[in-house]
């Protein structure tokens, strides 16, 4: 048997396919990969609640498996149904970015233990709800996060991402070591506390179960996926991922997301085994 491997995985445009699916032989190499010993962390700038339906569909809510949410503030074991650990801004930094926002005409809205806070229903939010169904309640303002910790703020334009570019690059003065921006896609531009990232939520639970990073693996396709690329011990880009995110590498799939990419990397890297057989039970 091959050593054991601590395995994170992307979810859009990585273990999922481009219509959401989940092809066979990616669901299969996960259940191997756990029946083998290998530990399996799904990262995600979703929620808990968003990001779940994503997990039982990858048979992933159970023993051996986490979830990295919000973009890896919020460390989730799926086995245990336990918040191992979390992270985020202060309330009033993200009002003060929630208000900057408002006033550059752009649509943001951030999230409570509930779901999504926000000021408005409109065609962004129901876009954003038909792809990551999420409970939401309509609020006057945001007053309500004073003296609460934020997991994260995301700003969002599906026309173009030229408006989130120009408020990204006039808001940067005021980050100041509070937050930390980027694109999870062309349409998304989310902030969260600075030094939170795909990365530290690699690093952290890697620490927290005393696993050694050489024994990592990390697979993803979009800009917020460098930082667990770079940190990982093997970082894998899928060959359908950003040119960036490749050059950041240290494999490239031969297959992308509709055709197991994820699989080609787990059979590579972790099985000590071909993928034979159905599908388990």
């Amino acid at each position: 048997m091959s050593k054991r491997k601590l395995i994170f995985l992307d979810v859009d445009g990585t273990v999922l396919s481009a219509d959401g699916s989940v092809t066979d032989e990616n669901r299969l190499a996960l259940r191997q990969a756990l029946k083998q010993g290998h530990l399996v962390a799904v990262t995600t700038g979703r929620s808990i609640r968003g990001a779940w339906p994503v997990i039982e569909a990858l048979g992933l809510d159970s023993p051996g498996a986490y979830l990295l949410a919000y973009q890896g503030c919020v460390i989730y074991d799926c086995g245990q149904h336990q918040v191992l650990a979390a992270d985020g801004m202060p309330g009033e930094t993200a009002m003060e970015l929630l208000e900057a926002l408002e006033k550059a005409g752009i649509y943001a809205h951030t999230f409570s233990e509930e779901g999504i806070l926000t000021l408005r229903e409109c065609e962004e939010l129901e876009r954003y709800c038909e792809l990551t169904p999420e409970y939401y309640r309509v609020v006057p303002d945001f007053s309500e996060l004073r003296g609460k910790v934020v997991p994260k703020v995301i700003a969002m334009d599906f026309e173009s991402d030229a408006k989130l570019l120009r408020f990204q690059k006039d808001f940067a003065a005021r980050e100041n070591g509070r937050l930390n921006s980027f694109f999870s896609s062309t349409c998304y531009l989310e902030y969260c506390k600075d030094g939170c990232n795909k990365g530290s939520g690699l690093l952290l639970l890697a620490k927290l179960l005393n696993w050694p990073l050489e024994d990592t693996i990390a697979i993803g396709d979009e800009r917020n996926d460098i930082p667990m690329i770079q940190a990982a011990g093997v970082g894998a880009a899928m060959c359908n991922g950003r040119e960036e995110v490749k050059k950041a590498a240290d494999y490239v799939t031969q297959s992308d997301c509709n055709h197991s990419g994820v699989a080609e990397v787990i059979r590579k890297f972790a099985l000590s085994d071909q993928l034979t057989g159905d599908l388990p039970s």
